[in-house]
């Protein structure tokens, strides 16, 4: 299409955070808008370790030494750090500045913004570093870039002036003809046409979430206000989505407003195609030793690892006894991908699984503390596993055969693993809200998010036998036609013609 260039503003993927949804969206949208012939450069926050060393001096080309050793250090970063941010300046002066006189305070910002922009630096990928320095799930997703902007605590003072309501941090997008704003960010940019800014709404969850505080409620706020200004571009993942932002937006004047899905990244197409439905998993068989591991150390802390308090605990007639903690791995078993938020409800699915042993199992993937779930009684859930961070293959091993994949949000922008689980085959059992419906186009089993028994009484029906309920294949379907980036292409290319 174009040799153009475009800034992605990510910070899933300019940052250390790789748990989250958004992070895949972004891998795809990348991996479209290169297929689409652009050069596309990530906006980087460097380690603070780099900062002095590799940022000082004023604002120049790179020697390819320079360039190669930034990049290195940027590599080690994405391998050995997670992403944080102070709520508060660390400078107790300024802070009170922050609290007391926002005025003064943005005199001092516009002194600081202005050496952080003299400070940036662009640099190209050096592949010969990508070999080097690439560590799977952690780094593969640097490999996409083109190039980067490197620039100093560029996200994480984003999420600084969120919170204290100061302007947004500035970064300089000349020599870009186009920027790409994923997730709202309290960031402008300066020599670029406000006409050349696409920015990306997953969803408005923070404005109506009753268990998100009040502190974060106001930084989304403060962050999309500064991201979704007139003239510019929205994007929007779903209709559910774009109609929450008319609610609360209807006056705001946008260059183009579009919906557009998040795009499946290309390996879960190519493996979803490859190993479609299998009638086991390998992952499964090792969860049986990985359960009683888990259940050996309760014993060892409940009992003081002494074989009278081991009998005491969990001899005959205890009601605990029957759980015992074994996996029974022969099981037919419902696989499902959360996070720890509360909108998740993770709650329903541990409800449900009590209600389930001997009959199913639920393997929970992601970043959780299960045993804080299970009320720290590993041994009351022998049925329900919580694998902790898994990679691809043992994710797609899952989803190849698990019965059916349960997703049970109260509230989502989308649902893409919905989405990556459907390609594989699997029937859907989702909360019964209206994103829901939305993105499975009604081929869903739906439940109150609310009620654990109605939950169990869909997952009934797929225990009864394969006759008694879909076999996914229409949902499939579905999401190939609207979900791949194939299907996608033509969307975001048109988008970027309204806009260039």
């Amino acid at each position: 299409m174009t040799s153009k260039t475009i800034l992605f503003v990510s910070d899933s993927l300019g940052t250390p955070i790789h748990a989250r949804g958004i992070f895949n969206f972004s891998y795809g949208i990348v991996q479209i808008l290169s297929d689409l012939g652009f050069k596309v450069h990530l906006l980087v926050e460097p380690p603070a370790a780099v900062v002095n060393s590799r940022m000082s001096g004023e604002k120049a080309d790179l020697s390819s030494v320079e360039a190669s050793a930034l990049l290195t250090d940027i590599f080690r970063h994405f391998q050995g750090e997670r992403f944080r941010f102070d709520w508060f300046y660390q400078d107790s002066a300024f802070q009170r500045l922050c609290d007391e006189s926002k005025d003064l305070a943005e005199i001092e910002l516009t002194i600081a913004d202005s050496k952080r922009v003299a400070h940036q630096k662009q640099i190209l990928v050096d592949d010969e570093v990508i070999s080097e320095y690439i560590n799977g799930s952690q780094t593969d997703h640097l490999a996409l870039f083109d190039g980067m902007l490197v620039s100093e605590a560029v996200y994480s003072e984003s999420f600084r002036r969120a919170i204290h309501k100061l302007r947004p941090n500035i970064v300089d997008a000349s020599g870009y003809d186009f920027v790409f704003v994923d997730t709202p960010h309290a960031l402008d940019f300066a020599n670029v046409d406000s006409s050349k800014i696409v920015f990306v709404v997953h969803d408005l969850i923070p404005l109506f979430e009753v268990t998100m505080g009040y502190d974060w409620r106001e930084m989304f706020v403060n962050k999309l206000s500064a991201t979704a200004r007139e003239g510019r571009n929205g994007i929007f993942v779903s209709e559910t989505t774009r109609s929450y932002f008319k609610k609360f937006y209807g006056s705001l004047r946008l260059n183009t407003s579009t919906i557009v899905f998040p795009p499946v990244r290309k390996e879960v197409v190519e493996n979803a195609s490859a190993i479609g439905r299998k009638p086991t998993s390998n992952y499964i068989r090792e969860i049986e030793s990985n359960k009683e591991a888990e259940f050996a150390q309760y014993v060892h802390e409940q009992s003081g690892n002494s074989a009278e308090g081991r009998r005491s605990l969990f001899g005959r007639g205890n009601a605990s006894a029957s759980a015992n903690g074994k996996w029974n791995g022969s099981l037919p078993y419902f696989c499902s991908v959360l996070s720890d938020e509360p909108r998740k409800n993770i709650k329903v699915l541990v409800e449900a699984s009590r209600k389930l042993i001997g009959r199913a199992n639920i393997v929970v993937m992601g970043q959780i503390d299960g045993n804080a779930h299970m009320e720290g009684r590993p041994d009351l859930y022998p049925n329900l596993h919580f694998t902790g961070y898994v990679s691809d293959v043992q994710k797609f091993d899952l989803l190849s055969a698990c019965e059916a994949f349960i997703f049970p949000s109260f509230s989502e922008g989308f649902g893409i693993p919905i989405i990556e689980a459907a390609l594989f085959g699997a029937p859907i059992i989702c909360s019964d809200i209206p994103v829901f419906r939305e993105v499975t186009n009604g081929l869903a089993s739906f439940f109150n998010p609310s009620s654990a028994d109605e939950l169990v009484e869909r997952i009934n029906v797929f225990l009864r036998g394969r006759s008694a309920r879909d076999d996914g294949q229409q949902l499939r379907q579905f999401a190939i036609q609207q979900f791949v980036q194939a299907s996608l292409k033509g969307r975001l290319a048109e988008v970027l013609q309204q806009v260039g």
